[in-house]
């Protein structure tokens, strides 16, 4: 499935760029910290069905799977903080020649609570702390007439706890996951007097202004605990835009996905 992803997305970075830096051309250096946010005007979806999943912690012993496939849970962004949930991932971008690297230093997912036959369930799902994070490869590729911006592609490896908790008994669980999201979009380079953030993902510059495109990319289980295959849900979407603090000197943009 990884495999199929990266051979998708990496046709997707052709589609949208023809062409590339010229022969000779010095190679593309990028380095920053990327902030994303979860955007407010589309759904994002967990790839597991975290309803089946706290229905069988109420009782294990007696648990069957439900029939079909499993189902995409939603994601609702907090609504602390400044729109799209800014704290939603972080990472840092490795310098690089035209491959660079990606590594989460931050990643925050949660959603209204689950009801099942034993209360209520709340989930949050976060980097686990005890994983080294992998170095996630980014290929990025410049405007040969536009230098400073451009369009990039990859997966975003992540190593994750998904952890349950029982608001009525106090009952928790955690599910080690290991995801793969698909990172492809444009990016730009942002001068210092426009953006204290160096380099922009899912975004650009016009007319002076930040521009954040709500792009929505696929989210999938990459390796999981045997017993939670048949809950692991296909065709999932994360939607989010670049994140910074400068939320009021920017424009929303669109793109087509």
């Amino acid at each position: 499935m990884v495999t199929r992803s990266v051979r998708f997305l990496l046709c997707l970075l052709a589609a949208l760029w023809a062409g590339g830096a010229p022969a000779g051309a010095d190679p593309l250096s990028l380095s920053g910290e990327v902030k994303l946010a979860l955007s407010s005007k589309a759904a994002s979806y967990l790839p597991i069905d975290i309803g089946a999943l706290a229905e069988r912690l109420c009782d294990p012993i007696t648990y069957r799977p439900p029939e079909g496939m499993a189902k995409c849970h939603l994601i609702v962004p907090s609504p602390s903080g400044p729109p799209g949930n800014p704290t939603a991932a972080k990472g840092v971008v490795g310098i690089g020649g035209g491959m660079t690297t990606l590594r989460a230093s931050s990643f925050n997912l949660k959603s209204e609570g689950v009801e099942t036959s034993c209360g209520i369930w709340d989930f949050t799902l976060g980097l686990d702390p005890d994983v080294p994070q992998p170095e996630s490869p980014l290929v990025f590729e410049e405007n040969a007439e536009d230098p400073g911006r451009g369009v990039f592609a990859g997966v975003l490896d992540l190593s994750t706890i998904l952890h349950l908790v029982n608001r009525e008994t106090g009952q928790t669980a955690d599910f080690p996951l290991r995801l793969g999201i698909g990172m492809a979009g444009p990016w730009a380079s942002v001068p210092p007097e426009i953006s204290a953030d160096p380099l922009l993902l899912f975004g650009g510059i016009q007319d002076g202004k930040l521009v954040f495109y709500d792009t929505c990319i696929p989210l999938w289980v990459i390796h999981s605990q045997e017993d939670l295959e048949k809950l692991l849900a296909e065709g999932c979407q994360i939607c989010w835009h670049h994140a910074t603090e400068e939320q009021d000197n920017h424009t929303d943009g669109t793109m087509d996905n």
